[in-house]
C-alpha cells in the first residue's frame, strides 16, 4: 500500500498543481493521496482568495482522497514551522512518500542543505549571525549561511545558489522529517514555466498561483485566467466573484490602520514576529499609505521583507501575540487532524488508522479543545468578517465534505 501525502494551499487550484499531483501518483502508484492543506489564512501572511472548503471539494474533485487542515498556527509561520506542522499530520497519518513540487529538481542537494541545517553546528551559527549584522533578512542570511558552507564543502553545490519558494520549503520538509526520525520518504517534481512569486501571466495553460489572485483580484472576472485552472476551479472562482467573495488584504485595510494607530509601541511589542523597530516603522508608514499595497511598499526595508511583514501584521489581527505563540507549543506538532473533506476512499484509510493516532480527530468542534483549535476558530470568525460573512456560528455547523 502506497500512501502519498501533499502539502498545499491550492490558492487557487490550478492546472500546475494538477500536474503536480498527476505526476506525483504516477511516481509514487498511490492506493491513496493525502493533501494537508492550509486553512483560511496561507504561509505568505494572507487571507486565502477562497474559503478552504471550497478549496477542500476543488482539491477532492481532482483526485485527494483526504483532505485535513493545516492548523492556522502553523499555516501562517514562516517556512520552518509551517513545514514541521504539516510534516506532523502526514507522520500522524502513516504516509509512505512525501511529494512536494522543487524550482531545481535536485533532491540530493535540497537533502544535504536539509542536513546541514537541521544539525546545526557553532560554525553555522556564528556565519548566519555574520549576514545578519551585515543588515540581510533572515531568509537571505540563510541562504548566504548555505552557500558559504556548501561551495566549500561539497563539488555539486551551485555558487551563490538562491534557493526560491518551492526549494525553501522542500528544504525544511526534509528537515522535518529528519527531525522526527520519520519513515517518509520524500520526491520531487519540478515546478513547470512560472516561478512561484510570479506576479504576471506568461504562459497559456500554467501560472502561478501570484499572478491568477493577482489578475482576479484587479479585474473581477475570470476571462484572462479561464485556461489557467480546471474547470471545477473556475466554477468555484466565478461563484465566488458573482458573491464578493474573493478574499484580500485590502478587506483588512481599515481594521490595520485603526490598530497601528490606537495601540502603544509597548502594545504592538507583543505581538509574534514585531521585532524592536518594526512598530516604529509600522506606525509612522501607515499615516501615509492609502491601502495594504501601499503599506507593504513603504515599510518594506533591507531588514524587512514584504513576506516578514504581512506575517506580523497577520499576527495582529489575529491578536497572535508572543506569549500565546509560545503557549500553542507548536514545537509539538499538531494536536489534532482536522478533517475539511474525503472521499470513500479516504474515508476507509482514515478508519483503518485512527487507532493508532496520539492525537484526536476532529469532525466536529468539541466543547473542550486545544487552545490551537481555538485559535483556528477565532481566525476563521476574522475570515469571514473580510467576504461579509458574519454567522458567528458557521464554523461549528461544517461537517467534512464528503465526495460520493
Amino acid at each position: 500500500m502506497s500512501i502519498l501525502g501533499v502539502i498545499t494551499e491550492y490558492n487557487p487550484f490550478h492546472n500546475g498543481h494538477l500536474y503536480h499531483l498527476q505526476r506525483a501518483k504516477e511516481l509514487t502508484q498511490a492506493t491513496t493521496t493525502i493533501a494537508v492543506m492550509s486553512g483560511q489564512f496561507v504561509q505568505r501572511g494572507e487571507p486565502a482568495l477562497i474559503d478552504k472548503w471550497q478549496r477542500a471539494k476543488i482539491a477532492l474533485e481532482h483526485g485527494i482522497d483526504l483532505v485535513i487542515e493545516l492548523p492556522t498556527a502553523f499555516a501562517i509561520q514562516s517556512a520552518e514551522l509551517f513545514a514541521y506542522g504539516a510534516v506532523s499530520i502526514l507522520d500522524q497519518l502513516k504516509v509512505s512518500t512525501l511529494v512536494f513540487g522543487s524550482e531545481s529538481n535536485n533532491l540530493d542537494e535540497l537533502t544535504t542543505v536539509a542536513n546541514l541545517l537541521a544539525n546545526e553546528s557553532d560554525h553555522f551559527r556564528n556565519q548566519l549571525h555574520y549576514y545578519l549584522n551585515e543588515g540581510q533578512s533572515y531568509p537571505k542570511a540563510v541562504n548566504s549561511t548555505i552557500n558559504s558552507i556548501l561551495i566549500k564543502g561539497t563539488a555539486t553545490a551551485k555558487q551563490d545558489a538562491l534557493y526560491k519558494a518551492n526549494d525553501i520549503l522542500g528544504i525544511q520538509y526534509l528537515r522535518a522529517i529528519k527531525h522526527m526520525e520519520s519513515n517518509i520518504k520524500a520526491l520531487v517534481v519540478a515546478r513547470m514555466h512560472s516561478e512561484y512569486t510570479d506576479m504576471t501571466i506568461r504562459n497559456e495553460t500554467i501560472a502561478s498561483a501570484t499572478a491568477i489572485r493577482n489578475e482576479l483580484l484587479t479585474s473581477q472576472q475570470t476571462a484572462i485566467v479561464k485556461s489557467l485552472v480546471p474547470e471545477n476551479s473556475l466554477l468555484t472562482l466565478n461563484q465566488a466573484i458573482s458573491k464578493n467573495r474573493l478574499n484580500s488584504w485590502e478587506n483588512y485595510y481599515r481594521t490595520i490602520q485603526i490598530m497601528l494607530s490606537s495601540y502603544s509601541k509597548e502594545q504592538l511589542s507583543e505581538i509574534a514576529g514585531m521585532d524592536e523597530g518594526l512598530e516604529n516603522r509600522l506606525q509612522s508608514q501607515v499615516q501615509h499609505a492609502n491601502s495594504f499595497a501601499e503599506l507593504i511598499v513603504l515599510s518594506v526595508s533591507k531588514r524587512y521583507t514584504a513576506t516578514k511583514i504581512k506575517r506580523t501584521l497577520l499576527n495582529l489581527l489575529l491578536n497572535l501575540t508572543k506569549d500565546l505563540h509560545t503557549q500553542l507549543g507548536l514545537e509539538q506538532g499538531a494536536k489534532y487532524l482536522r478533517v475539511l473533506g474525503f472521499n470513500a476512499n479516504g474515508q476507509a484509510y482514515l478508519n483503518s488508522v485512527k487507532n493508532e493516532l496520539t492525537v484526536p480527530i476532529i469532525t466536529n468542534i468539541p466543547r473542550e479543545r486545544p487552545l490551537m483549535l481555538d485559535f483556528d476558530l477565532k481566525a476563521n470568525s476574522i475570515y469571514n468578517i473580510g467576504i461579509n460573512r458574519i454567522d458567528a456560528a458557521t464554523e461549528y455547523k461544517e461537517k467534512p465534505i464528503i465526495l460520493e
